[in-house]
């Protein structure tokens, strides 16, 4: 009896186990399933979470929507404002400079010999324009550069102010244009830069320079050629004679003699010089005035730069040739713009070419046309107004400073004193070079042009 019930027990223990087993089985097999449905239900939870937070962020200024725009234009304001400068620095640079400003300067590409028979089959005289910054170059300049018979830079999109010294690479610019150098890294300004490079001997450069070479002066007209109307090789069917140019850099009247000789390598046929100058108390206050210096230097060096500049120019006027420079007051030009502007195309076309323009005038006025000189003179004014953007006044130029001069002198006992001084010291040396200025005498003389 008990050896009966031992064995069920076994039995039903087997029983058991198999159960046990076979359950154990089926939880295996059934495991991955269940896994796979626990993450599904994990991830559709995740997503409806994450679609509930985009909803919620989307709408959440739905009731605001001045705040989404501030909200947006801050994070681009930046960018705007950024490019917003570029593009104003690029068109400000392209409206003054041109495409140069960017790629460069276009060159020429003649030799020595391809120069000397162009120039020589044109016979083409240059015309320098030369004197003290903020001194009336420019509106000498622009008053040449409208004759018809004169190849010229173009006002704009060339250089700055037009002046060719910025457009070379041959001779230096004596500092000019760097003066803010000075202050970013410490170079020497005393006798470079404007208002001061006169004084430097240095700068005096003459026929005797080491610059004056064939290489150089080729150098210098394929540098400038393009922009007098001179063509390549190969597009000489496109090109005109030009019997005259003209190239105005303030730096140009202490260079003279140099000048002559590196144009001279190359075929021209000579040079002539116009020099230009005004009163040396409006000439110190506008160049203080101007950005690059911004008061920075002193009138005394102003003024003993400005009387240098002067026996240098004189001293080369020597050895050019009496014929080879024209003096003139910006004061005389803008009184009587006529009869001077008359005077400096005389100067230009000489004697001999003057007849002949007589001659042609008789003709022309016979058929009714306007006279050449008339011309000449009417393109002037039209190109000096449309440089300057305001009519030509024969008012006096130096008003602005001359006020501001009096004024000093009126109120401040160091002013009176200062123009004492600067009579002692410069009307001696102004008297001998000829200029016709009065310093002690400026607000009390009659002659508001002196």
């Amino acid at each position: 009896m008990m050896m009966m019930r031992r064995r069920r027990r076994r039995k039903d223990t087997k029983k058991v186990d198999a159960s046990v087993n076979f359950s154990s089985r089926d939880d295996a097999k059934n495991a991955p399933a269940n896994d796979d449905a626990s993450a599904k239900k994990t991830n559709e939870k995740n997503n409806n979470n994450e679609k509930r937070k985009q909803k919620e962020e989307d709408t959440k200024f739905d009731d605001k929507p001045d705040a989404v725009v501030e909200s947006r234009w801050r994070s681009f304001l930046p960018l705007f404002v950024l490019y917003g400068l570029m593009v104003f620095g690029w068109f400000a640079a392209y409206s003054r400079y041109g495409s140069a400003i960017f790629i460069g300067h276009r060159r020429l590409h003649l030799t020595l010999t391809e120069w000397r028979e162009k120039l020589g089959k044109m016979q083409t005289t240059a015309v320098l324009i030369g004197g003290p910054h903020r001194g009336g170059t420019s509106i000498a300049w622009s008053c040449v550069s409208a004759h018809e018979k004169i190849g010229a830079f173009a006002s704009r999109k060339v250089s700055d102010h037009a002046e060719g010294i910025f457009v070379q690479d041959v001779y230096p610019k004596f500092g000019v244009g760097e003066e803010y150098q000075a202050m970013r890294t410490g170079r020497d300004f005393s006798r470079n830069g404007l208002g001061r490079y006169a004084l430097n001997e240095a700068h005096h450069l003459t026929e005797r320079s080491a610059l004056n070479t064939d290489e150089n002066g080729v150098k210098l007209m394929n540098s400038f050629g393009q922009y007098w109307g001179f063509k390549d090789k190969g597009d000489e069917k496109e090109e005109s004679d030009i019997a005259f140019v003209v190239e105005k850099s303030p730096p140009n009247a202490i260079i003279g003699t140099f000048l002559r000789a590196l144009y001279k390598r190359v075929g021209m046929k000579t040079t002539k010089h116009v020099y230009v100058t005004r009163h040396p108390i409006a000439n110190a206050m506008a160049l203080n005035a101007m950005k690059e210096l911004n008061g920075r230097v002193t009138i005394v060096e102003l003024l003993d730069n400005y009387v240098k500049l002067h026996e240098t120019a004189q001293r080369d006027a020597k050895a050019l040739g009496k014929d080879a420079l024209y003096p003139l007051r910006m004061e005389d030009f803008i009184r009587e713009p006529e009869r001077k502007a008359e005077e400096i195309f005389s100067f230009i076309f000489d004697e001999e070419a003057e007849a002949e323009a007589e001659v042609m005038a008789e003709k022309e006025e016979e058929k009714g046309k306007e006279e050449p000189k008339r011309r000449a003179f009417d393109l002037c004014v039209a190109k000096i107004e449309a440089d300057t953007g305001k009519p030509l006044s024969r008012t006096d130029p130096n008003e602005k400073y001359r006020k501001k001069w009096c004024k000093m002198l009126e109120e401040e006992e160091s002013a009176r004193a200062l123009s004492t001084s600067l009579a002692e010291k410069y009307q001696g040396k102004l008297d001998v070079l000829g200029l016709e200025y009065d310093i002690a005498t400026w607000c009390d003389d009659d002659d508001k042009y002196r």
